[in-house]
């Protein structure tokens, strides 16, 4: 059969997958210390075994390497970010599932009946944001892409799943920032915010194209 455009094969994935997974460790490490200079040194880069990566900066080196990838193939990069942005949300789920376990990323002090005392946060009572995350940014954007890919083909429409992706994590991330102990300030918005906001334009740039 011949191969379309819109048609990766296994062995494709096969040649694309070490270059992605690398892309994406050392995108999340590298940006973890550009993105959050006050919480970080640098000597530490290499220090993998003790954590620290950042989303966007993962977001950002596996996007780049999707490109490069496909410009050396002739292929349009779309057509691979469509595709993994699908089970993308699957990935977060587990990964905020463990920043919960880990004590690591939690919430900002509060008196709800649901709060959760970490021991790295000084045993007071805060959100539990990582599930908040785990919720919003893994089992309801997997649902809203799922829905996209299986009920309105969406995969035939260039880009839109990416587009949904996009706009789906950056309106989660941007909302639980809220609840989150904050990495830092932009002006009035929280790091995290700051950087989702060019995700959530994005997103909507490719979602008016398909308009």
């Amino acid at each position: 059969m011949a191969r379309t455009e819109n048609t990766i094969s296994a062995l494709d994935v096969e040649r694309y997958l070490p270059g992605s997974i690398i892309s994406v460790v050392l995108g999340g490490r590298v940006g973890e210390f550009l993105l959050y200079p006050d919480t970080t040194r640098w000597m530490d880069l290499f220090k993998v075994w003790e954590g620290g990566m950042s989303f966007h900066g993962a977001l950002f080196g596996f996007t780049a390497f999707t490109i490069l990838y496909c410009k050396r193939r002739h292929e349009s990069p779309l057509t691979w970010l469509d595709r993994i942005a699908p089970v993308t949300p699957i990935g977060l789920f587990f990964g905020r599932i463990a920043n919960f376990i880990n004590d690591e990323l939690y919430g900002r002090a509060t008196d709800v009946p649901w709060a959760v005392t970490f021991p790295s946060g000084g045993y007071v009572p805060r959100h539990p944001s990582q599930i908040y995350e785990a919720v919003l940014e893994g089992l309801i954007l997997f649902l809203i892409l799922l829905v996209a890919t299986t009920r309105y083909n969406s995969l035939q429409k260039k880009g839109l799943n990416t587009a949904l992706f996009l706009i789906g994590y950056g309106a989660a991330r941007f909302f639980v920032e809220f609840f989150r102990e904050p990495d830092g300030f932009i002006w009035i918005l929280t790091k995290g915010q700051a950087y989702s906001l060019p995700m959530v334009a994005v997103g909507f740039y490719f979602l008016r194209k398909k308009a």
